[in-house]
């Protein structure tokens, strides 16, 4: 599994107090801006490959349109390789 990761969503009239949506389950945000929210997705959302459904909710009611975010499988990064001299 993967550690938790921070998803940095960007957009438009953001406020103070927005949430963010991960397939319905609403998370508290980190406000940077108007224009950028920070989210902290735990490892079970991003420990399986699959597709994350991303919505932003103002506190005046307005939710934005889904936007999906693709999960790819994880695993350790591959070895480095030093390629032979010539």
């Amino acid at each position: 599994g993967v550690g938790a990761q921070v998803l940095i969503v960007s957009g438009v009239n953001f406020l103070t107090g927005s949430q963010v949506a991960v397939n319905g389950a609403a998370h508290s945000t980190t406000f940077v801006n108007a224009n950028e929210l920070n989210v902290t997705l735990s490892p079970s959302e991003t420990g399986t490959a699959g597709v994350l459904a991303i919505t932003v909710m103002n506190p005046d009611g307005t939710i934005s349109p889904p936007v999906n975010v693709i999960v790819t499988a994880g695993g350790p990064p591959p070895a480095r390789r030093r390629s032979a001299g010539h």
